[in-house]
This record gives C-alpha cells, structure tokens and sequence, in this order.
C-alpha cells in the first residue's frame, strides 16, 4: 500500500488543542501513518516540543512555494511578495494546499488542531486497494456561502460556473498527492501566474470544494482513483445543540467514527474539551467490550 500522512496546519493559539491532537494521532493512528505538522516560522520553537521519529515539523515559509510574510504581532494576516495582504483563513487553505511540497507520501488526510482521535485508524480506513476515500455529500451545502464556493472553484478551474453536485467539507478529509500537484499545474496554466499567488487573490474559497471540483470536473478520475462516502469519520461539534446531543450519555457515536471535532469557538476550556474527550474515549472502548 502507498504511503499515508496526516497533514495540520497549526499555529501558536492552538498549540494546546494541537498537543492533544498528537498524541491522539500516536495513541490511535497506526505506527505506518506518519504525521506532518506545518507551522508558521515563529512559531517553530514551540511547536519543536511535539517533534517525534514519525512527526516532522516544518515551517510554513519553506512550504509555500511563493513568497509569504506572515505581519508582526498579528496571527490574522500574511503579505504576500506584491505586498498584497492575505488573511490568516485564507494563508492556512494556501497552506493544505501546498503539503505536497513537504511529503512524498502518496495519500494525504488532512487533521485540523481541533479535532482529537478516539478509535484505532489504519490505512485500510483511508485506502481501499488502491482506490483513495473521497468525502462527498450528493446534493447537500448548495446555497448560500457553499454555492459560492462552487461558483469560485469553477472560475479557478476554468469551467462551467455551477455547484458540482456534492459537498466536499468536512473534517479528516484525503487526498491523492498526484492529483494535487496537478491541481497546482493547472491552474499555473489557466492563470500563467503562480498558484499560490492566484489563491492568494481571492477573498472567499474553500479548499476541499475547490480540490472536490477538481477530481470531480476537471481529472474525472473519480471512478478509478476514489471510492465515494457520505459517511464522516469525524463527530462534529460545531455549535451548542450539537456538543449538548454529544453530551447526552445514552448516545451511541457510529462505529465509523474515528475522531471528536469541538469547535474552537465553542467557548470551552482546556480542561472541559479533555474531559469531553476522555469520556468519548470511555464510550468507544465500551462500545468495543
């Protein structure tokens, strides 16, 4: 089987969350999955604590194959080398984006800091022969910023300005390293400028919709590359109704689920997010027993 890598992109506000998060990776994740953690430079100090033999740290500067500088005392905003400003959202897409500069692993699954591992993943939960998961929702997230997005990742690409008929959002989602490196060819040739320099352009886009519209439009190697699910591997906790049913004792979480999302804006401690993870824990491996 070829090589898979979890991807963060993190920074120094999330470094607490991010510490949880690998040592979920390394208590869960098999020892065959490396993990690639991408921070800004300054933030390199910190983050070297996390350093294991299956954990490289790396700095985004040296990612990111255009010139960004990320502004004194703002974690929010980058220039890039025209001196354009770059929102911090937008330089972390730029980031996922540019991973595969950092790893010649063939499959990439993308964990952000706010997420934790509850249940063992293998390869095999990512890697079906040689068919990669591919997130997709058929009909769901078409209004709205989501049909916006669509509407921006078809003028990137060069195509029909429409929804591409899924949602491909979410969390601990894969992709082929090969088919992103394309992506950047492409639109170096659509655009005969820099990729990162066109997506450092846009006020709004979405990564996931713009890689999913990729595969989906541009490649059509979705039946030979990918398998399609609809089906999560992630528990998400976006707002307050949905942490209140994940508290709810007598909820069973799906087999399927591999990882807790608690929404960094939930405006929970350290201290509560660890023990919601904990008693997640409890219920997998009593769902297990």
């Amino acid at each position: 089987m070829s090589k898979l890598t979890v991807a963060t992109c993190s920074y120094a506000p999330d470094f607490e969350r991010c510490s949880r998060l690998c040592k979920s990776i390394d208590a869960f994740c098999s020892a065959s999955i490396d993990h690639l953690l991408v921070v800004p430079r300054r933030d390199l100090p910190m983050f070297r604590a996390l350093s294991t033999s299956r954990r490289d740290i790396v700095c985004v500067e040296d990612v990111v194959p255009t010139a960004f500088r990320q502004l004194p005392l703002s974690n929010r905003w980058w220039l890039m080398n025209d001196y354009r400003p770059v929102r911090g959202w937008i330089m972390q897409q730029i980031t996922k984006l540019s991973v595969s500069r950092a790893t010649d692993a063939s499959f990439l699954l993308f964990a952000d800091s706010d997420i934790q591992f509850i249940d063992a993943l293998s390869p095999e939960d990512v890697v079906h022969g040689a068919a990669l998961r591919l997130y997709s929702e058929p009909g769901k997230m078409n209004t709205g910023q989501h049909l916006q997005w669509h509407e921006i990742a078809s003028d990137l690409l060069g195509i029909e300005r429409k929804y591409a008929g899924f949602n491909y959002n979410g969390q601990l989602i894969s992709w082929r390293r090969s088919d992103l490196q394309a992506l950047h060819e492409h639109l170096e040739n659509k655009h005969q400028r820099a990729w990162a320099e066109v997506i450092g352009r846009c006020t709004t886009v979405s990564e996931y919709i713009l890689f999913g519209n990729f595969v989906e439009r541009v490649q059509s190697n979705i039946d030979t590359d990918y398998y399609r699910t609809d089906r999560s591997l992630v528990y998400s906790c976006w707002n307050a109704e949905q942490l209140s049913a994940f508290n709810d004792k007598q909820a069973v979480l799906p087999q399927d689920i591999k990882a807790i999302h608690l929404q960094s804006n939930l405006g929970l401690s350290n201290l509560e997010e660890q023990q919601l993870i904990s008693a997640a824990i409890s219920r997998r491996q009593h769902d297990h027993s």
